[in-house]
């Protein structure tokens, strides 16, 4: 018979929180090395793997967030941190779709209202508020899982510390639900290069309900989720990767191979790809020591080859 290359899931119960690339019959030998994996929300959603060439697409990024609008909003303990690294990214996503990138106060929920890029890359902090997780000041305990996912946007730190929302920004954060009532035009690619962006409340027959739900809704074809929290500049490598490998192959392949390139790619290589050149490390401020360092190291050693680098990438569709 043919060869089987591509595997559709649609897992229920706790199993939808599972990476099953990562399952394999012995160490060091996974699922993702033999099959692209593709995640369903239910199998009325099966269709073959989707290509999506973002050359000349409309676009939406954003990236580089001003968490903080005033000083003082990001002194408190426990709020949203910077990520150096979605500057690079917001830019370099950017340039490959061809469109100026929406950073730091520019990074607004509202945004994604009325929106009608083929292609949504988002790369912020994302959350899921689980039941023994209550923020005392801003958040009390839903049991709806659309009111606990959310993404944060510009702003959200001043909103969580002192419960007022910015006239022109609102409270930088963006449930699943308001999601859901975004005016949107469908779109075909959405990457939620966040942290915990996959998470959500597993309900029976649903798999998981949360960000992935609202885009669903919004008519989304593809979208590329993390399930746990990555390494920045790990994330960064990949995201690149996989636009590249876009322009050639289905998203399922292109994540695949986005995922292999990770696990495979040397101190070498990635000098030669220009990734430690001086241009790219002033944008990136304080962390911008850690790359010297890693640039130091032997060059044929592979940083990302730890399965928490890559594996907790999934794609829905």
């Amino acid at each position: 018979g043919p060869e089987v290359n591509t595997l559709f899931l649609s897992p229920d119960g706790d199993l939808p929180k599972l990476p099953f690339g990562l399952l394999g019959p012995e160490p060091d030998s996974f699922l993702c090395d033999q099959y692209n994996l593709i995640y369903l929300e239910s199998a009325r959603d099966l269709k073959a793997d989707q290509s999506i060439d973002p050359v000349g697409r409309e676009a939406l990024v954003i990236g580089n967030t001003d968490f903080s609008l005033t000083p003082a909003a990001g002194d408190c303990p426990g709020l949203v941190e910077k990520v150096p690294f979605t500057k690079l990214e917001a830019q370099m996503v950017a340039e490959k779709t061809g469109v100026v990138p929406l950073m730091r106060r520019k990074a607004d929920k509202h945004a994604l209202q009325d929106c009608h890029a083929s292609i949504i890359h988002i790369a912020t902090h994302g959350a899921f508020f689980g039941d023994q997780e209550e923020d005392e000041q801003a958040y009390t305990y839903t049991p709806n899982p659309m009111r606990r996912a959310c993404l944060y946007f510009a702003g959200a730190n001043d909103w969580l510390r002192t419960g007022k929302q910015d006239p022109v920004l609102g409270n930088g954060v963006l449930t699943a639900e308001e999601l859901c009532h975004c005016r949107m035009t469908p779109p075909d690619l959405v990457v939620l290069s966040a942290c915990f962006s996959g998470m959500g409340d597993v309900r029976q027959g649903n798999g998981i309900v949360g960000l992935q739900t609202a885009f669903k809704v919004q008519g989304a074809r593809v979208m590329l989720l993390s399930i746990w929290e990555a390494d920045d500049f790990a994330s960064l490598v990949l995201m690149d990767r996989f636009y590249d490998n876009l322009t050639a192959m289905p998203a399922g392949q292109a994540l695949r191979a986005a995922q292999r390139y990770l696990r495979t790619v040397t101190i070498a290589d990635l000098t030669e790809a220009g990734w430690f050149d001086s241009s790219r490390l002033r944008r990136i401020g304080l962390v911008a020591e850690d790359m010297r360092r890693m640039s130091r190291l032997s060059p044929d050693h592979r940083p990302f080859a730890s399965l928490r680098c890559w594996g907790g990438y999934i794609l829905y569709e």
